[in-house]
Protein backbone atom coordinates (compact mmCIF):
# COMPACT_ATOMS: atom_id res chain seq x y z
CA UNK A 1 0.00 0.00 0.00
CA UNK A 2 2.80 2.43 -0.26
CA UNK A 3 3.20 2.87 3.38
CA UNK A 4 6.54 0.74 3.23
CA UNK A 5 10.04 1.73 2.08
CA UNK A 6 11.50 -1.92 1.91
CA UNK A 7 10.77 -5.40 3.49
CA UNK A 8 8.23 -5.97 6.64
CA UNK A 9 9.38 -8.81 8.88
CA UNK A 10 8.55 -10.25 12.15
CA UNK A 11 10.76 -10.78 14.92
CA UNK A 12 11.28 -12.20 18.33
CA UNK A 13 12.36 -9.83 21.25
CA UNK A 14 15.30 -11.67 21.77
CA UNK A 15 16.49 -11.66 18.33
CA UNK A 16 16.65 -7.83 18.25
CA UNK A 17 19.25 -5.43 19.56
CA UNK A 18 20.17 -2.01 19.51
CA UNK A 19 22.53 -0.32 17.43
CA UNK A 20 24.94 1.95 18.23
CA UNK A 21 24.43 3.88 14.89
CA UNK A 22 21.44 5.99 14.20
CA UNK A 23 20.96 6.87 10.47
CA UNK A 24 20.04 10.28 9.33
CA UNK A 25 19.17 12.06 6.15
CA UNK A 26 21.81 14.55 4.87
CA UNK A 27 19.87 16.68 2.25
CA UNK A 28 18.72 18.86 4.96
CA UNK A 29 21.32 19.11 7.47
CA UNK A 30 24.24 22.10 8.39
CA UNK A 31 27.71 20.85 9.95
CA UNK A 32 27.45 21.79 12.89
CA UNK A 33 31.21 22.24 15.05
CA UNK A 34 31.79 21.97 18.93
CA UNK A 35 29.18 25.63 19.33
CA UNK A 36 26.00 24.65 18.38
CA UNK A 37 24.61 26.42 15.36
CA UNK A 38 22.36 29.56 16.35
CA UNK A 39 24.91 30.22 19.52
CA UNK A 40 25.71 33.95 20.19
CA UNK A 41 29.31 34.81 20.38
CA UNK A 42 31.77 37.51 20.49
CA UNK A 43 34.81 37.86 18.07
CA UNK A 44 37.99 38.65 19.51
CA UNK A 45 41.97 38.48 19.51
CA UNK A 46 41.99 38.70 15.51
CA UNK A 47 45.34 39.94 14.58
CA UNK A 48 45.28 40.83 11.39
CA UNK A 49 44.90 44.04 10.41
CA UNK A 50 42.07 43.11 7.53
CA UNK A 51 40.43 41.18 10.50
CA UNK A 52 41.00 43.60 13.22
CA UNK A 53 37.69 45.18 12.63
CA UNK A 54 35.41 42.58 13.86
CA UNK A 55 37.04 42.35 17.35
CA UNK A 56 34.48 43.15 19.91
CA UNK A 57 31.67 42.42 17.40
CA UNK A 58 29.19 39.90 18.21
CA UNK A 59 27.43 37.45 16.16
CA UNK A 60 25.91 33.65 15.19
CA UNK A 61 26.93 30.85 14.37
CA UNK A 62 25.70 29.90 10.92
CA UNK A 63 27.64 26.55 10.69
CA UNK A 64 30.77 24.72 10.84
CA UNK A 65 33.37 24.43 7.76
CA UNK A 66 34.95 21.04 8.11
CA UNK A 67 37.68 22.35 5.28
CA UNK A 68 38.59 24.89 6.53
CA UNK A 69 38.16 24.58 10.15
CA UNK A 70 36.45 27.78 10.99
CA UNK A 71 32.81 29.03 12.19
CA UNK A 72 31.14 30.80 9.65
CA UNK A 73 29.17 33.44 11.72
CA UNK A 74 26.39 35.94 10.32
CA UNK A 75 27.55 39.52 12.69
CA UNK A 76 25.10 41.50 13.87
CA UNK A 77 26.60 44.59 12.56
CA UNK A 78 25.83 44.37 8.49
CA UNK A 79 24.58 41.03 8.72
CA UNK A 80 27.44 39.81 7.14
CA UNK A 81 28.74 36.23 7.06
CA UNK A 82 32.76 35.31 7.88
CA UNK A 83 34.84 32.92 8.84
CA UNK A 84 36.18 32.80 12.11
CA UNK A 85 38.76 30.57 13.96
CA UNK A 86 37.43 28.35 16.76
CA UNK A 87 39.96 29.92 18.97
CA UNK A 88 38.84 33.95 18.17
CA UNK A 89 35.13 33.41 19.79
CA UNK A 90 33.78 33.29 22.91
CA UNK A 91 30.28 32.24 23.50
CA UNK A 92 28.36 34.62 25.32
CA UNK A 93 27.68 34.17 29.29
CA UNK A 94 24.07 33.50 30.32
CA UNK A 95 22.40 35.65 32.80
CA UNK A 96 23.84 36.10 36.21
CA UNK A 97 26.93 34.58 35.21
CA UNK A 98 30.54 36.35 34.96
CA UNK A 99 33.68 35.19 33.92
CA UNK A 100 37.28 35.27 35.86
CA UNK A 101 40.58 34.75 35.91
CA UNK A 102 42.63 32.64 38.33
CA UNK A 103 46.32 34.48 37.40
CA UNK A 104 48.17 31.04 39.63
CA UNK A 105 47.03 28.42 37.70
CA UNK A 106 46.58 30.54 34.42
CA UNK A 107 42.79 29.77 33.75
CA UNK A 108 39.60 31.02 33.07
CA UNK A 109 36.15 30.13 35.64
CA UNK A 110 33.09 31.40 35.75
CA UNK A 111 30.79 32.57 39.03
CA UNK A 112 27.31 32.61 39.24
CA UNK A 113 26.19 35.76 41.18
CA UNK A 114 22.97 34.76 42.35
CA UNK A 115 24.05 30.71 43.13
CA UNK A 116 27.68 32.19 44.53
CA UNK A 117 28.40 28.39 42.09
CA UNK A 118 31.82 28.54 40.38
CA UNK A 119 32.61 26.21 37.95
CA UNK A 120 35.92 25.87 35.02
CA UNK A 121 33.47 25.03 32.53
CA UNK A 122 31.59 27.51 30.79
CA UNK A 123 28.01 27.06 31.86
CA UNK A 124 26.54 27.30 27.83
CA UNK A 125 28.91 25.69 25.99
CA UNK A 126 32.49 24.46 26.13
CA UNK A 127 35.08 23.78 23.20
CA UNK A 128 36.64 20.19 23.25
CA UNK A 129 39.70 19.53 20.96
CA UNK A 130 40.77 16.35 20.52
CA UNK A 131 44.58 15.05 20.79
CA UNK A 132 44.92 15.91 16.85
CA UNK A 133 43.91 19.04 17.90
CA UNK A 134 41.07 19.15 15.10
CA UNK A 135 37.13 19.82 16.12
CA UNK A 136 34.67 17.07 15.99
CA UNK A 137 31.67 17.59 13.24
CA UNK A 138 27.98 17.26 14.37
CA UNK A 139 25.12 17.34 12.42
CA UNK A 140 21.87 19.10 13.66
CA UNK A 141 18.92 20.48 11.92
CA UNK A 142 19.23 23.31 9.38
CA UNK A 143 18.80 26.83 10.59
CA UNK A 144 15.42 27.85 9.08
CA UNK A 145 16.06 31.36 9.72
CA UNK A 146 19.22 31.69 7.32
CA UNK A 147 19.43 30.68 3.42
CA UNK A 148 22.52 30.32 1.97
CA UNK A 149 22.07 31.82 -1.64
CA UNK A 150 24.54 29.38 -4.17
CA UNK A 151 23.67 31.93 -6.91
CA UNK A 152 25.45 34.45 -5.74
CA UNK A 153 27.76 36.62 -7.71
CA UNK A 154 31.03 34.79 -6.85
CA UNK A 155 34.65 36.32 -6.55
CA UNK A 156 38.07 35.04 -6.41
CA UNK A 157 38.73 36.55 -3.09
CA UNK A 158 36.06 34.50 -2.16
CA UNK A 159 37.92 31.09 -2.18
CA UNK A 160 40.76 33.03 0.74
CA UNK A 161 40.53 32.39 4.78
CA UNK A 162 39.27 35.12 6.63
CA UNK A 163 42.18 37.21 7.95
CA UNK A 164 45.09 35.82 6.22
CA UNK A 165 47.03 36.82 3.10
CA UNK A 166 48.12 35.15 -0.46
CA UNK A 167 44.63 36.72 -1.80
CA UNK A 168 44.40 39.00 -4.96
CA UNK A 169 44.13 42.58 -3.19
CA UNK A 170 42.47 44.21 -5.94
CA UNK A 171 40.15 41.27 -5.93
CA UNK A 172 39.48 42.14 -2.46
CA UNK A 173 39.58 46.14 -3.32
CA UNK A 174 36.81 45.48 -6.84
CA UNK A 175 34.08 43.28 -4.29
CA UNK A 176 34.13 45.67 -1.55
CA UNK A 177 33.68 48.77 -3.76
CA UNK A 178 30.80 47.04 -5.88
CA UNK A 179 29.05 46.35 -2.04
CA UNK A 180 29.68 50.03 -1.14
CA UNK A 181 28.04 51.05 -4.98
CA UNK A 182 25.12 49.22 -4.32
CA UNK A 183 24.36 50.43 -0.89
CA UNK A 184 24.98 54.30 -1.95
CA UNK A 185 22.42 53.75 -4.82
CA UNK A 186 20.11 52.14 -2.29
CA UNK A 187 20.51 54.93 0.12
CA UNK A 188 19.91 57.70 -2.31
CA UNK A 189 16.56 55.94 -3.63
CA UNK A 190 15.66 55.95 0.35
CA UNK A 191 16.01 52.40 0.22
CA UNK A 192 18.12 49.49 1.83
CA UNK A 193 19.73 47.01 -0.15
CA UNK A 194 21.42 43.88 1.36
CA UNK A 195 25.07 43.15 0.65
CA UNK A 196 26.14 40.18 -1.70
CA UNK A 197 27.30 38.54 0.99
CA UNK A 198 25.27 35.00 0.83
CA UNK A 199 22.53 36.12 1.93
CA UNK A 200 19.30 36.68 0.20
CA UNK A 201 17.80 39.82 -0.13
CA UNK A 202 14.83 41.07 1.82
CA UNK A 203 12.37 43.53 0.66
CA UNK A 204 12.34 46.51 3.43
CA UNK A 205 10.52 49.35 4.03
CA UNK A 206 12.37 52.68 3.09
CA UNK A 207 14.48 54.12 5.59
CA UNK A 208 16.40 57.66 6.33
CA UNK A 209 19.66 58.23 4.53
CA UNK A 210 22.67 57.32 7.40
CA UNK A 211 24.89 59.88 8.75
CA UNK A 212 27.96 60.01 7.78
CA UNK A 213 30.94 59.45 10.26
CA UNK A 214 34.72 60.43 10.57
CA UNK A 215 37.61 60.15 12.83
CA UNK A 216 37.37 63.76 13.30
CA UNK A 217 33.74 64.68 13.74
CA UNK A 218 33.13 61.91 16.06
CA UNK A 219 36.43 63.02 18.55
CA UNK A 220 35.08 66.11 18.74
CA UNK A 221 31.35 65.33 19.35
CA UNK A 222 33.35 62.77 22.88
CA UNK A 223 35.31 66.10 23.17
CA UNK A 224 32.08 68.68 23.35
CA UNK A 225 30.83 66.02 25.60
CA UNK A 226 33.43 66.04 27.72
CA UNK A 227 33.18 69.39 27.79
CA UNK A 228 29.59 69.45 28.96
CA UNK A 229 30.46 67.78 31.99
CA UNK A 230 33.24 69.92 33.19
CA UNK A 231 31.23 73.07 32.87
CA UNK A 232 30.29 72.01 36.85
CA UNK A 233 32.92 70.51 37.98
CA UNK A 234 31.44 69.79 41.61
CA UNK A 235 28.93 67.70 40.10
CA UNK A 236 31.43 65.39 38.30
CA UNK A 237 31.97 62.23 40.11
CA UNK A 238 35.22 61.67 38.97
CA UNK A 239 38.92 63.71 38.16
CA UNK A 240 39.52 64.15 34.27
CA UNK A 241 42.49 61.95 33.09
CA UNK A 242 44.56 62.03 30.35
CA UNK A 243 44.73 58.66 28.73
CA UNK A 244 47.50 59.73 26.02
CA UNK A 245 50.39 57.66 26.94
CA UNK A 246 48.57 54.96 28.47
CA UNK A 247 48.06 51.24 26.75
CA UNK A 248 43.83 51.28 25.91
CA UNK A 249 43.34 47.58 27.52
CA UNK A 250 45.47 49.47 30.28
CA UNK A 251 42.50 51.97 31.01
CA UNK A 252 39.50 49.83 30.06
CA UNK A 253 41.05 47.05 32.74
CA UNK A 254 42.01 49.90 35.54
CA UNK A 255 39.48 52.64 35.45
CA UNK A 256 36.38 50.77 33.51
CA UNK A 257 35.92 47.37 34.64
CA UNK A 258 35.61 47.79 38.20
CA UNK A 259 33.10 50.67 37.55
CA UNK A 260 31.07 48.02 35.19
CA UNK A 261 31.35 45.78 38.03
CA UNK A 262 29.55 47.80 40.68
CA UNK A 263 26.93 49.10 37.98
CA UNK A 264 26.29 45.36 37.54
CA UNK A 265 26.16 44.52 40.96
CA UNK A 266 23.54 47.08 41.42
CA UNK A 267 21.62 46.17 38.31
CA UNK A 268 21.75 42.39 39.49
CA UNK A 269 20.37 43.09 43.22
CA UNK A 270 16.98 44.87 41.25
CA UNK A 271 17.96 47.90 42.62
CA UNK A 272 17.90 51.21 40.96
CA UNK A 273 21.35 52.56 40.64
CA UNK A 274 22.65 55.81 42.57
CA UNK A 275 22.71 59.10 40.67
CA UNK A 276 26.91 58.56 41.68
CA UNK A 277 27.47 55.46 40.12
CA UNK A 278 25.54 56.46 36.55
CA UNK A 279 27.65 59.87 36.53
CA UNK A 280 30.68 57.96 36.87
CA UNK A 281 30.29 55.16 34.42
CA UNK A 282 29.03 58.62 31.98
CA UNK A 283 32.23 60.33 32.75
CA UNK A 284 34.27 57.20 32.58
CA UNK A 285 32.81 55.84 29.42
CA UNK A 286 33.37 59.31 27.83
CA UNK A 287 37.36 59.18 28.75
CA UNK A 288 37.90 55.94 27.24
CA UNK A 289 35.78 56.68 24.19
CA UNK A 290 38.07 59.54 23.34
CA UNK A 291 41.36 57.52 24.10
CA UNK A 292 39.17 54.94 21.89
CA UNK A 293 38.31 57.91 18.89
CA UNK A 294 42.24 57.97 18.88
CA UNK A 295 43.38 54.47 18.49
CA UNK A 296 41.04 54.13 15.96
CA UNK A 297 41.89 56.96 13.49
CA UNK A 298 45.25 54.71 13.22
CA UNK A 299 43.34 51.99 11.69
CA UNK A 300 43.68 51.52 7.77
CA UNK A 301 39.71 49.74 7.60
CA UNK A 302 37.58 51.57 10.54
CA UNK A 303 34.47 52.43 8.60
CA UNK A 304 31.86 49.60 10.28
CA UNK A 305 33.89 50.63 14.28
CA UNK A 306 33.19 54.01 13.40
CA UNK A 307 30.02 53.52 12.93
CA UNK A 308 29.06 51.16 15.96
CA UNK A 309 31.06 53.79 17.83
CA UNK A 310 28.99 56.66 16.52
CA UNK A 311 25.59 54.88 17.54
CA UNK A 312 27.40 54.07 21.50
CA UNK A 313 28.15 57.56 21.52
CA UNK A 314 24.60 58.80 20.53
CA UNK A 315 23.18 56.58 23.02
CA UNK A 316 25.39 57.33 26.28
CA UNK A 317 24.27 61.21 25.26
CA UNK A 318 20.62 59.99 25.23
CA UNK A 319 19.67 57.33 27.31
CA UNK A 320 17.61 56.84 30.43
CA UNK A 321 18.34 52.91 30.73
CA UNK A 322 21.07 51.97 33.55
CA UNK A 323 21.05 48.42 31.41
CA UNK A 324 21.62 50.33 28.53
CA UNK A 325 24.31 52.24 29.94
CA UNK A 326 26.40 49.07 31.16
CA UNK A 327 25.98 47.16 27.53
CA UNK A 328 27.21 50.73 26.07
CA UNK A 329 30.06 51.30 28.53
CA UNK A 330 30.92 46.89 28.38
CA UNK A 331 31.74 47.81 24.27
CA UNK A 332 33.82 50.64 24.91
CA UNK A 333 36.06 48.40 27.63
CA UNK A 334 35.88 45.09 25.02
CA UNK A 335 36.90 47.56 21.79
CA UNK A 336 39.67 49.16 24.05
CA UNK A 337 40.99 45.59 25.07
CA UNK A 338 41.44 44.49 21.64
CA UNK A 339 43.56 47.86 20.35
Amino acid sequence: DGRYNGVAVKLREENLMFSAVVEKDDEHEVPEGEVPNGTKVDVHSLQSEGARWMNGQKGTVVCWDKETERYELRLELGNQIKKVKPVNIKVELPEDWEEHFDEHLGRHYYMNTKLQKVTWKHPTVTVHRNKFGKLKEKNDEELEEVEIDKERKHYEVDDEEEGEGGFNLQELVKKVEEQEERREAAEEAGQDEDSDDGMHRVKKKPKKKREKVSCEVLHQKILTMIETTMREPALRATVKKDYTHLQGHFVAVSDLDPCLKRLQTVLDAGEEPPTVLLRETIELSLGCLEKAAVLIAKLARSRLQLIEMNKVVDRIHHTTSARQLHDDARWVATFLKTM
